[in-house]
């Protein structure tokens, strides 16, 4: 759930952003190309439930297209969506570094969203979107670690260590 909000508050940045492209007539248009598919519980997922929202609460067209893993057929898939929507967001970014600047290029009327990282290039009509993945990982770990010292929790150690060796030389 928490991804889902994350990543509608990101795509609801990106389609404000790419509303000056649609005039007040249009719907505004967003493409989704996932690298892979729908049905984990990942990041896919969380982006096609975020744009669904979007479409109920903010009235955009949307269509999703999934790679199922085919990488060799992602630029064809890139191209599609930039030939029928006006916001393209690549998912996850980095599977789409080798074609992204060059059909980018050929749009320059669109908005690609690339995300999960930095796109290759400088092309003025893609928008980079970073996540801190590390940050979170670490806060759970650091969550975790807390609740080791409440034992009131069944499952949970009574304490928190840690257990090294070192080998030294004796005397």
């Amino acid at each position: 759930m928490h991804r889902t909000i994350k990543f509608l508050g990101v795509a609801a940045i990106a389609l404000m952003s790419a509303a000056t492209v649609a005039s007040a007539a249009d719907k505004l248009s967003v493409v989704q190309v996932a690298s892979g598919a729908l049905g984990d519980g990942g990041i896919f997922d969380s982006g096609d439930a975020g744009l669904k929202k979007a479409v109920t609460d903010l009235g955009i067209d949307y269509k999703l297209i999934e790679g199922q893993q085919r990488s060799n057929l992602l630029s064809d898939f890139l191209s599609e969506a930039a030939d029928s929507g006006q916001v393209i967001f690549v998912n996850p970014g980095y599977q789409f570094d080798s074609f992204l600047p060059d059909i980018a290029g050929q749009h320059a009327d669109k908005t690609f969203v690339y995300t999960d990282g930095v796109a290759p290039g400088e092309a003025p009509n893609v928008v980079s979107i970073s996540y801190a993945e590390h940050e979170g990982s670490y806060l759970a770990g650091i969550m975790a670690a807390m609740m080791t010292t409440r034992p009131d929790i069944p499952g949970i150690n009574a304490r928190l260590g840690t257990s090294s060796s070192l080998t030294t030389p004796s005397k």
